[in-house]
């Protein structure tokens, strides 16, 4: 991988990339609050796993030295903290793992320009570099290799405030699919799919650290009256367009880049079943994320633990449709129909701009699909490059490299988390700070941007 380097893609004239030293930015809360939070809370998930496994007071050689591990590791994770909240610089990576080269190398180019600490370097590299080192500290251990830091106490948890939700969408899906629908009736389901979809991207773990399971569950709107009422906060929507696309598609490939696990990858599994049951796809690739990353983003466990635990749940309640909903997918996957799918390119300092020569072998297995659909707020990120841009510069300028004439259509659906926003008209994110001054951050405004094959 490290012979894989290059050199981060240059910024557009007139762009910069954000930085948590910009005040009155999410950038800036991020790094000062967000990040140490995040921090904390895996220090005290490590801090209950140690007790739990009574490693407080080993009674063999091998719980001492896991006890050791960890103990090194909470360590390890408040000296993060305590160099993030004082702008310390960012250190090289150490693992040998086969991505050390690009990191440590990014980080060296970035600190040639500037002083590489947490405040001064571009705001998408300290968080990437942030859940990297991370998944570092649980590597270079002998127990704690395979440990999820966010799987128990923060994906696994909300998984219980989402169980209605998903109980409600499964009869949804049961009954349009054993309707008789005319052509208006599809696509009328489909554009409801597409936006559960869309506003599944709400409940992101790394943003609702302590959201109760009531609130969850009346933030996954699964209604198509409440969808309705959402369609409003849809500040770029490009439905129609997309819509239009999916109906040129017959037997194709559709591929799905995931956000987060839970209720966010539920939806998209929902909208993947559709997308089958109508023939618009052959083949659905699911591609999850190669570790932790972003707390809530979709890992293979995860996907695979999402399946087992709604399972679980459906038999314990008796609820047979969505058990046969679960058995429905599990033969997708066995017949090759869905695949599951994880590279590294995803978990790489990157933009998405630098796919098709950072990530080449990945582009040229995405360029067979007919349609990419990036989910989620840190996709989108990833797609505009995360700069300062201006919110009426055009989608085909902030997407870069990925308008490269290969690239098959996409769509980005994404909840505003974050301060970038491009494809807005003239004056409306003035309309819009006036309406809601946290409309960029808040998850309460959505986008569904399509963009189709560029023309040659």
């Amino acid at each position: 991988m490290s012979s894989n380097y290059e050199p981060l893609a240059p910024y557009p004239p007139g762009t910069s990339p954000l930085r948590g030293a910009m005040k009155d930015t999410f950038a800036y809360s991020t790094v000062k609050e967000r990040l140490p939070v995040i921090l904390t809370k895996c220090v005290d998930t490590l801090s209950r796993e140690l007790h739990a496994r009574t490693l407080a007071a080993p009674s063999s050689p091998a719980d001492a030295e896991k006890a050791a591990e960890a103990k090194h590791i909470i360590a390890e994770i408040s000296k993060l903290v305590y160099e993030l909240q004082r702008d310390r610089p960012l250190q090289p990576l150490t693992d040998t793992e086969e991505d050390v080269g690009v990191w440590n190398a990014t980080l060296a180019s970035l600190a040639a320009k500037g002083p590489a600490t947490w405040y001064q370097l571009p705001w998408l590299f300290i968080e990437c570099y942030l859940y990297r080192k991370i998944h570092e500290l649980f590597i270079l251990t002998v127990h704690w290799k395979e440990y999820d830091i966010f799987a128990t106490q923060q994906k696994e948890t909300s998984f219980s405030g989402s169980v209605k939700s998903m109980e409600e969408l499964a009869k949804h899906l049961r009954d349009v699919q054993t309707r008789t629908l005319n052509d208006d009736e599809q696509k009328t389901v489909l554009r409801e799919f597409v936006h559960f979809c869309l506003w599944g991207n709400q409940t992101d773990l790394s943003l609702l650290q302590d959201v109760a399971h009531a609130d969850m569950h009346k933030m996954q709107q699964t209604s198509a009256a409440g969808l309705k009422q959402l369609e409003e906060k849809v500040i770029v929507n490009d439905t129609q367009a997309l819509l239009q696309e999916i109906e040129g598609i017959t037997a194709g490939r559709v591929d799905i880049i995931m956000d987060n696990a839970g209720f966010e990858l539920y939806s998209d599994l929902i909208l993947a079943d559709w997308l089958v049951h109508a023939g618009v796809a052959k083949l659905v690739v699911f591609h999850a994320k190669r570790i932790g990353w972003f707390v809530s983003d979709t890992t293979s466990r995860d996907f695979h633990w999402t399946l087992d635990a709604i399972q679980k749940h459906a038999k314990a309640i008796g609820d047979d449709n969505l058990d046969s909903r679960i058995e429905r997918w599990r033969g997708l996957l066995a017949a090759g129909t869905w695949r599951l799918q994880v590279d590294p390119f995803w978990t790489l300092p990157y933009p998405f701009w630098q796919i098709p020569t950072a990530g080449a072998e990945l582009y040229a297995d995405i360029c067979k699909s007919q349609l990419l659909i990036f989910k989620g707020d840190l996709n989108y990120r990833k797609c505009v490059y995360d700069l300062d841009w201006k919110t009426t510069t055009s989608v085909e300028d902030a997407l870069g490299g990925l308008c490269d004439a290969r690239t098959p259509p996409l769509v980005m659906l994404r909840t505003c988390k974050s301060d970038p926003a491009v494809g807005l008209r003239a004056g409306q994110a003035e309309e819009l700070d006036r309406a809601d001054p946290k409309w960029r951050v808040n998850g309460k405004w959505g986008m569904i941007q399509f963009r189709p094959r560029t023309q040659t």
